[in-house]
């Protein structure tokens, strides 16, 4: 489901203004509300308190389906052709911010699932929000309560969200299992591999490693991150193509990218790397952006890329970098006609590292890496990636957010900590260089 389409015929959701929503819900084209559509008067608050399980109810049950589109501000009846706008459109009187919307998201739905895109806007000086909620990829999902312990499973129903008994909670796991099946054939047949050749993101992570990680200078004593992009659809791009995209792009992404020497061509794809030859001559890169012809978008770096010998891991550096490079991924993907990415994001050789936030950054704290980490996995849509020359650059996506988060949860922190963005999401690491980054 192309939930774009949904509220405009041509522009991304990411692209929408003020004016957009209001001829949206004027003209009224969708006549009723649908699967993929609601809309709700207000958000539900108690006693001043935003009922958090009632929020996260339809992220899990429009997660569980095909996604959808919560339209809050917007009263029912709408649907009555009989009640000319405005009059339908209360507005909000108040609603939760958009930080409080994306945590509840991260610290109450399991799996964790890739963070409904939260926009507000003003129709007729109302505020509307707006919660474009993506099909989930790691079905089922559900609700978890903290003060109980226990879990709640929803889905969306042409009734509305509806909350399952066991026997469909049992029921739902069995379709999500046939429907990864039928997806991993599907990719197959794309590709042009027989069914037992099929192989996931980790065996060809696995190759690629074989060749690149070898050109780092040191991952053994400064550590390792990579961040890989894998498009949603096979594409085919042309090495000269992909070396023509990096020349004319060398300023628009990640710092590093605008220091390399040479394009590095080989027979699928090419590189650039970093050379900080202010530390000797002759040394390797510390930190390599490849582009493969098959679409993957992969940045390798050395966690301590100056190699300063602080083993410190810097969250403002990590969240400016997994923003940097869905932006990359995005400015070269989408002209091949792909709308989804998988990222995969990886720590390796971390053991002796902590992390830490300054003094200086609203926060003086500093803990050390858990012992144990699993590699971070999550399916991002080109509508929710803010573009990389668009006026919300260097504002903190979701995903970044996310992805953020999950890593200072390695080095023992139950979130990032205030200043890695500030209250409007502003990345710190660029403030006063974003010429330069």
């Amino acid at each position: 489901m192309d939930l774009d389409r949904i509220l405009h015929e041509k522009k991304l959701f990411a692209e929408l203004v003020d004016q957009d929503l209001e001829d949206f819900l004027r003209d009224r084209p969708f006549g009723r509300e649908h699967l993929n559509l609601e809309f709700k008067v207000e958000f539900p608050y108690r006693s001043s308190k935003c009922d958090i399980r009632e929020v996260c109810r339809y992220i899990v049950g429009f997660s569980n389906e095909e996604g959808g589109v919560v339209i809050y501000g917007v009263a029912d009846n709408i649907k009555d052709d009989k009640v000319p706008f405005p009059e339908y459109v209360p507005g909000l009187k108040q609603h939760p911010s958009v930080e409080d919307l994306s945590l509840w998201v991260v610290d109450r739905v399991r799996p964790l699932v890739q963070s409904p895109a939260i926009r507000l806007f003003k129709v007729q000086n109302r505020t509307i929000a707006v919660l474009k909620i993506p099909e989930g990829v790691n079905r089922p999902y559900c609700y978890y309560d903290r003060a109980a312990k226990t879990l709640s499973f929803f889905k969306k129903t042409a009734g509305g969200i509806k909350e399952l008994e066991p026997d469909e909670v049992s029921e739902i796991y069995r379709d999500a299992i046939l429907d990864q099946s039928r997806r991993i054939l599907k990719e197959a047949a794309v590709a042009g591999l027989a069914p037992a050749e099929v192989t996931g993101p980790t065996d060809r992570l696995a190759q690629y490693r074989k060749i690149t990680i070898p050109k780092l200078e040191d991952v053994t004593n400064f550590g390792r991150i990579g961040i890989y992009c894998l498009p949603n659809k096979a594409v085919d791009i042309s090495p000269e193509k992909l070396s023509q995209f990096v020349i004319e792009n060398r300023s628009s992404f990640a710092e590093t990218m605008r220091y390399y020497p040479d394009v590095e061509s080989f027979q699928k794809g090419v590189a650039v790397g970093f050379y900080p030859r202010a530390i000797r001559q002759n040394i390797k890169s510390t930190s390599r952006v490849t582009l493969y012809r098959d679409g993957l978008v992969a940045l390798d770096a050395q966690a301590d890329i100056t190699m300063d010998h602080d083993n410190i891991l810097q969250p403002y550096w990590v969240a400016y970098e997994i923003q940097r490079h869905l932006q990359l991924a995005k400015a070269l993907l989408k002209g091949e006609g792909v709308t989804r990415i998988h990222l995969i994001f990886e720590l390796e050789h971390i053991e002796n590292f902590s992390m830490r936030f300054d003094a200086s950054r609203a926060n003086e704290a500093t803990s050390p890496y858990g012992g144990s980490h699993e590699r971070i996995e999550l399916d991002v849509e080109f509508a929710d990636i803010y573009d990389h020359d668009g006026e919300q650059r260097n504002i903190a996506m979701p995903a970044t957010r996310e992805i953020t988060d999950e890593v200072c949860r390695i080095f023992g922190f139950t979130k990032t900590l205030p200043g890695v963005w500030d209250s409007r999401g502003y990345l710190h690491y660029v403030k006063g260089l974003e010429y330069t980054r």
